[in-house]
This record gives C-alpha cells, sequence and structure tokens, in this order.
C-alpha cells in the first residue's frame, strides 16, 4: 500500500523518468544497430569479394602451374635423351664423318629440348610460386572470416539480450499504465487523469519501438556463415630442383 501511496504521490515523475530511460535505451540501440549492421554488411560483403577473387587466382595459377609443371618433366627428360645420344655420338665421332654429323645433329636436339625444359621450368616456378602467395593470402582471408564470424555471433547475442531488455521495460510501463489508469477511474481530478493517459500514450509507442528494433536486431544479427574455402593442393606444392 505504502508503494502505492507513493506512486499516486508523483505519478508524473516516474513516467518521465520512465519515458526518458526507454527513450535513451532505444536511440542507443537503433544508433548502434545500424553502425555495427553497416560495418558488418560491408565487411562481409568485402570478405566475400577478396576471397572470391583470391580463389579463383588460385585455381587459374594451378592450372597454369600444373600445365607447366607436365611440360617441365616432358622437355626435362627429352633433353637427358638426347644430351646421352649426343655424348654417345660425340664419343664414336672419330671413327667417320657420319658419326660427327650424328653426334653434331643429336646435340642440336638435346640443346633445343635443354632449352624447352629450361623456358617451362622457369614458367612452372613462377606460376608456383605465385600460386603459393595467393593460397597464403587466401588462408589468411579465411582465418579473418572466421574471426569476424565469431564477432558476429557475439554482437547477435548482444542485441538479442538488449531486445530482451526493451520488451521487458515495455511490459512494466505497460503495468504502471495500467495501474495509473485504474487510480485515474477512481479520482474525480480531471488533470491528474490527463498525465497518466498522456503517458501511457508514450508507452504504447515506445513498445511499438521496441518490437521494430527488436526485429531489426534479429534482421542484421544473425550470424553469418564463415567462408569455408579449402586452399587448392597447388599450395601443399613443393618444387624440387
Amino acid at each position: 500500500m505504502e508503494g502505492k501511496n507513493k506512486l499516486l504521490r508523483d505519478p508524473a515523475k516516474l513516467l518521465r523518468d520512465l519515458a526518458k530511460l526507454l527513450l535513451d535505451l532505444f536511440k542507443s540501440i537503433a544508433r548502434s544497430c545500424k553502425s555495427i549492421a553497416g560495418s558488418r554488411k560491408s565487411i562481409a560483403g568485402s570478405r566475400k569479394t577478396i576471397a572470391g577473387s583470391l580463389q579463383k587466382y588460385c585455381e587459374i595459377l594451378q592450372e597454369y602451374c600444373g600445365i607447366s609443371q607436365k611440360y617441365c618433366w616432358i622437355a626435362q627428360k627429352y633433353c637427358w635423351i638426347w644430351q646421352k645420344y649426343c655424348e654417345i655420338a660425340q664419343k664414336y665421332c672419330w671413327i667417320s664423318q657420319k658419326y660427327c654429323e650424328i653426334a653434331q645433329k643429336y646435340c642440336e636436339i638435346a640443346q633445343k629440348y635443354c632449352g624447352i625444359s629450361q623456358k617451362y621450368c622457369e614458367i612452372l616456378q613462377k606460376y608456383c610460386g605465385i600460386s603459393q602467395k595467393y593460397c597464403g593470402i587466401l588462408q589468411k582471408y579465411c582465418g579473418i572470416s572466421q574471426k569476424y564470424c565469431g564477432i558476429s555471433q557475439k554482437y547477435c547475442g548482444i542485441w538479442q539480450n538488449y531486445c530482451g531488455i526493451s520488451q521487458k521495460n515495455c511490459r512494466i510501463s505497460q503495468k504502471y499504465c495500467g495501474i495509473w489508469q485504474k487510480n485515474c477511474g477512481n479520482s474525480q481530478k480531471i488533470n491528474f487523469c490527463e498525465i497518466p493517459l498522456k503517458y501511457c500514450r508514450i508507452s504504447q509507442k515506445y513498445c511499438g519501438i521496441s518490437q521494430k528494433y527488436c526485429g531489426i536486431s534479429q534482421n542484421y544479427f544473425v550470424p553469418v556463415s564463415c567462408l569455408t574455402f579449402k586452399p587448392p593442393s597447388i599450395c601443399r606444392f613443393k618444387l624440387t630442383s
């Protein structure tokens, strides 16, 4: 009874304080929602673009690395074979002019294949080196992506909590609104009735705002999916001399 009499003595002040508290809370939620939601959407979009581009480069470079690796090995093989023929023919060159001509021919072929071998092996090192670089960057961005995913989940929990608080305050204000309306009905003072009715309308307004921002909170702060890019096999290539 004593608590009820306290409310009756100065209900307008209590309502003003409650309304101000709710307004400050909603303004804070609104600012933070817009700021963090915008940043998160921007970060998520950038991550996807960067990681997608890196994935594409990794795949292209993997293909070129694989092709150049194949040709490098073939050219090295033929280089070695024709070098052997060249050496054998040179060894028997003293027997006749014919062997010397064969030796010269084989040595020219060997030189050609060794040149091709060198070219493709240089390309191999270039593309495989670049591939490893881009795949390393990709792995880095995947790690960052997972980090931001965790942060997003954290903020989701925080804003769900704020949403719950605002809903609780909404229910409290509705409860007091009902009490004051009841007291107003038992009173003959018109001015006294106008005050709670005014603040009851404010209470309803802020309860509507609460529902709106809880909806926005749920929309913007649902945890984002972590990027699941797996670096191509080229990332594990080890170049051998």
